[in-house]
């Protein structure tokens, strides 16, 4: 009985590490692309902010120029 119960635990032992072990392959074929993915998310959302900050510098200094060209009127 008690190498019989032996010999079950030592088949479940394997078979969790062939689990864990198919798991722990699989898994930079997943973070991989996700972290990537996430990268591209990030620069394109700074693109997107400095491109408004860009237009609000343009309409700050247009408001500038004006300005000073009517002040030698």
């Amino acid at each position: 009985m008690k190498l019989n119960q032996n010999k079950i635990h030592s088949e479940i032992k394997v078979q969790c590490d062939n689990l864990n072990m198919s798991y722990l392959s699989k898994l930079p074929s997943i973070t991989i692309p996700t972290l990537f993915g996430i990268g591209v998310v990030w620069i394109g959302t700074r693109l997107i902010k400095n491109e408004q900050r860009l237009k609000e510098r343009m309409l700050e200094l247009k408001l500038q120029h004006g300005r000073n060209s009517l002040k030698g009127i």
